[in-house]
């Protein structure tokens, strides 16, 4: 029996959300409790499990990514290997209504693949999805972005054996302690620094790095801080930077910047 995928409510408030991508592509295998697909509402980018295993079919129909739709939209179905998509018209390919507001309409009527199961209830056709966030209590294991895991798809890496570092897994600078406190040579290590309380110094309020981070649905194709970064140069909008040594720093300070942070400073740069 096809089972529905739709728009899931991710809170209270939620009334529609966006399509991120698919974890899974049209006509591949699922099992229950896997990730199907990533949505965004306007709070944060989250990841859908399903209940249910089969083969995954996405409708020609279906809404493309980046296209907010309402909560209860029919994104998708799960169907029996063989099995055929419900008829246009029947239960099983009406509009879907937001799970969380049901109808009068909903306790009767049924999702059915053919006339015969026509008396299959709205609870035996229609198993819900939700964020897995609600259910990784316990869980271990390495988040990722919508876009790196994309890359790790593209690339064949498998990216549930890798371990990153900080929130986002990129490391703009590393190196010796008191090498990084003393002399930093990137402009977020920098900034953080500054936005630590100065007891000693009679600093009353704690300075703060302007602007805001990027959507990681909308990356820009340089260096993700470039934006917000006024030591930033051209390149840096064009160009993630690698990590390399510094040039005159301590053995084995490495950053990743395609500006000379402490020549800027030293030339007058913001403080």
């Amino acid at each position: 029996m096809a089972v529905e995928i739709v728009m899931p409510r991710l809170g209270w408030t939620m009334e529609e959300g966006t399509l991120v991508e698919w974890s899974k592509g049209h006509g591949e295998e699922i099992a229950a409790g896997e990730i199907v697909m990533l949505i965004e509402s306007d709070k944060a980018v989250n990841e859908v499990e399903v209940f249910d295993g089969g083969i995954i079919h996405i409708p020609a129909d279906s809404p493309p990514v980046g296209i907010a739709v309402p909560v209860g939209t029919v994104m998708a179905y799960i169907l029996e290997p063989g099995e055929a998509l419900p008829a246009p018209g029947s239960a099983a390919a009406a509009p879907t209504p937001d799970p969380a507001t049901p109808s009068t309409a909903d306790a009767t009527s049924a999702l059915t693949a053919t006339p015969s199961t026509a008396s299959a209830s709205v609870e035996q056709r229609r198993r819900p999805v939700q964020p897995i966030a609600a259910r990784r209590r316990g869980r271990q294991g390495p988040t990722i972005s919508p876009r790196a895991r994309r890359v790790a798809i593209e690339l064949g890496v498998d990216w549930k054996s890798l371990r990153g570092s900080g929130l986002t897994g990129r490391i703009v600078e590393r190196g010796p302690v008191e090498a990084v406190y003393a002399d930093p040579r990137n402009a977020y290590t920098f900034g953080l620094l500054r936005s630590l309380p100065q007891g000693a110094s009679g600093q009353t309020r704690l300075l703060q790095i302007d602007g805001a981070p990027p959507s990681l649905r909308e990356l820009p194709p340089g260096d993700p801080f470039a934006p917000r970064n006024p030591y930033a140069t051209e390149r840096c909008l064009l160009e993630v930077p690698p990590l390399d040594q510094v040039a005159d720093g301590a053995a084995g300070h490495m950053v990743a910047a395609w500006y000379d942070l402490k020549q800027s400073l030293a030339d007058g740069g913001s403080t």
